[in-house]
């Protein structure tokens, strides 16, 4: 599986105005076709571009994440086009010149909220939540990013939100955003609380007490099976988890092994919520676990391990946590062992 762009804008274009640069579109395309053509007789599914809440949204508006920007609405909002059309650009590239059969989604993360109890009133408002347009975080939102694509039309509210500055796109453009996917991509960890917490980047609103992981993320296994739910009804595609997971404080034993059960617990809450998903007849394509090795995570550095692996980064070495071999079960009944 094939991401082309996570995050990694080279230096060059960065100065040249990055994603306020409506040539990226362009620079975009011709970097797809170079990895196409590459790598496109061994590989099936491509992923255009992950998180765009995340690069546009804490980069480049809260100031959160590298680039460390903090641009007016007017220039996110050009910034969300020349990403929508390099996103549908790059879809169109992929699928012309792939040399087999492609799959083609797109990684977005976003806000997800579960409901209350389960009455009809508390699961249309997580509903509701989970697509809410809001001026103080509609760069983190589902809509936002998601909307224009499948839909083929902005959030409501948008329009008024940016007046002056609002600038539709052209029916030609809204055919490139809206090239056809396979599938839906979502990167959740999490169930958001308060939705008042999305522009600052304040965690999800943990209730005190709550289970948490190493960063302080909740604990919400019931986040998979709702976030499916929601945007399999939403946007009528199958559904694939593309990052999951969580950090731990992990380390290496006086045995030698590294001993995660909290990693092990959390992943079995989750992948069953999933399987209820299935259960109930949304159309699920797979699930990805983040991630196979402890690494950067960004703005955290190397500090957070959310790996099935443990590095050791003074020496390089790799050690295989209990996880792995628990995760190695998973795989080879095919989650039959989740219920044992």
């Amino acid at each position: 599986m094939i991401t082309l762009y996570h995050w990694d804008l080279p230096q060059a274009i960065f100065e040249r105005g990055g994603w306020m640069n409506p040539e990226i579109i362009g620079w975009f395309e011709r970097y797809t076709k170079v990895v196409v053509d590459a790598l496109s007789d061994r590989v099936t599914y491509w992923f255009t571009i992950n998180e765009p809440q995340i690069f546009i949204g804490l980069g480049c508006y809260t100031g959160a994440h590298a680039p460390f920007m903090k641009y007016s609405d007017r220039d996110i909002f050009k910034m969300s086009k020349n990403v929508l059309l390099a996103h549908g650009t790059s879809v169109r590239t992929i699928r012309k010149y792939s040399k087999k059969e492609c799959k083609v989604a797109y990684a977005p993360t976003g806000p997800s909220f579960i409901p209350e109890n389960d009455s009809a009133e508390a699961i249309e408002e997580a509903r509701k939540k989970t697509y809410a347009f809001d001026s103080f975080g509609y760069i983190l939102s589902n809509s936002w990013w998601s909307d224009p694509i499948f839909l083929r039309k902005w959030p409501d509210g948008a329009k008024e939100f940016f007046g002056n500055d609002f600038e539709d796109f052209t029916d030609e453009e809204w055919d490139i955003v809206q090239s056809p996917l396979d599938f839906y991509g979502m990167n959740i960890y999490a169930a958001m609380r308060d939705l008042s917490k999305l522009s600052a980047a304040e965690g999800n609103g943990a209730l005190s007490g709550e289970p948490l992981t190493a960063l302080k993320w909740s604990i919400t296994p019931e986040v998979l099976y709702w976030s499916s739910k929601f945007m399999y009804e939403r946007y009528g595609v199958p559904i694939m988890i593309t990052e999951n997971g969580c950090a731990c404080t992990d380390n290496v034993h006086l045995d030698g092994k590294v001993h995660d059960p909290q990693r092990i617990d959390f992943l079995k809450r989750y992948i069953r919520e999933y399987a209820r998903a299935a259960e109930d007849g949304i159309p699920l394509v797979g699930y990805i676990h983040w991630s196979f090795m402890d690494n950067f995570e960004w703005a955290d550095g190397y500090d957070p391990r959310f790996g099935l692996v443990y590095i050791n980064y003074q020496t390089q070495k790799r050690t295989l946590k209990d996880s792995a071999y628990w995760y190695k079960e998973v795989i080879e009944t095919n989650g039959e062992s989740l219920w044992k």
